[in-house]
C-alpha cells in the first residue's frame, strides 16, 4: 500500500500530540492519500496560503489523478477525483494567476506505444475550467516532463522523448494556449529540468550518454541555443 506524505521541516517547539491532524507548526507529516502511484504534481501561490497536490492512484475502476487543495494549516479544503482516458502518469501544476491552475499529465490509450503530452486548465478547487486537449502530435512520445511557469501566468514544459531520443519545449498562455513550439531542444538525451529566472531566462539541463548538457533559452524565444556540456559523469554515471 503506498501513502502520499506531506511534510514541510520547521523547529519543533514544546510537544505535539500525535494524530492525523496537523501539528499548528507543521513539524510533523501529514498523511493526505492512499493507494498512490507514481510522482506527485504540486503547485503554491505567492501568497503562500494553499498548497495544490496531484498524484496518479489506482482503485477498482482504473487508475485517475487524485486533486487536493490544503489551506496554510494543511487542513484539506477541496478533494476530487479527476478522470481522463488511458493510463495517466506524470502529472503537473503550475499556477495560472491568482484563480487557476495549469495541469499537465502524460497518458497512453490502451493499444499504444507513445505516450501524449495533455493539458488541462483548472480552479483553484480542482474543478475543470477547459476541456482536456492533447499538446502533443501523433507519433511522437514523451518520457520525463517538467513544467513552470513563465513568470506571465502562462506555463513552460520541457520533455524528453524517451529513452534518449531528444528534449522538446512548448509554451502557453494564461488560458492554455500554445503560443511557442513545439521546439527541439536537442536531438538526442533525456531527464530534462530547468528554472525559469526573473530576467526570463529559461535555464535547462540534461543528460545525455553519461554527460550533463546545459543551455539557456529565452521565455519569448524558445528556439535552442548554444549547447555547453559542464561535466563527464565518469563511469558510474552519477552527479
Amino acid at each position: 500500500l503506498s501513502i502520499i506524505v506531506f511534510s514541510l521541516a520547521t523547529a519543533c517547539s514544546g510537544l505535539v500530540r500525535k494524530g492525523e491532524k496537523p501539528a499548528e507548526d507543521w513539524s510533523r507529516s501529514v498523511v493526505i492519500g492512499e493507494d498512490a502511484v507514481g510522482s506527485i504534481g504540486m503547485a503554491v501561490p505567492e501568497s503562500g496560503d494553499r498548497v495544490h497536490l496531484v498524484w496518479p492512484y489506482e482503485d477498482q475502476t482504473g487508475r485517475k489523478l487524485r486533486f487536493v487543495q490544503m489551506d496554510e494549516g494543511a487542513s484539506i479544503k477541496d478533494a476530487r477525483d479527476l478522470t481522463y482516458p488511458g493510463h495517466v502518469r506524470s502529472p503537473r501544476l503550475v499556477t495560472a494567476g491568482s484563480a487557476s491552475l495549469h495541469l499537465f499529465w502524460v497518458t497512453r490509450q490502451p493499444g499504444d506505444l507513445d505516450w501524449e503530452l495533455w493539458y488541462q486548465l483548472l480552479a483553484l478547487d480542482g474543478q475543470s475550467s477547459s476541456q482536456p486537449k492533447m499538446l502533443t502530435e501523433k507519433g511522437t512520445s514523451v518520457g520525463h516532463l517538467e513544467a513552470h511557469s513563465d513568470g506571465d501566468n502562462g506555463a513552460i514544459v520541457i520533455w524528453d522523448l524517451g529513452g534518449n531520443r531528444g528534449l522538446k519545449v512548448l509554451r502557453i498562455d494564461p488560458i492554455g494556449d500554445l503560443i511557442d513550439g513545439p521546439h527541439s531542444i536537442a536531438t538526442s538525451g533525456n531527464s530534462p529540468t530547468f528554472r525559469v529566472d526573473p530576467e526570463g531566462q529559461v535555464h535547462t539541463a540534461w543528460l545525455d550518454d553519461r554527460r550533463f548538457f546545459y543551455t539557456e533559452l529565452e521565455v519569448d524565444d524558445l528556439s535552442a541555443s548554444e549547447i555547453v556540456e559542464i561535466v563527464d559523469l565518469g563511469k558510474w554515471g552519477t552527479l
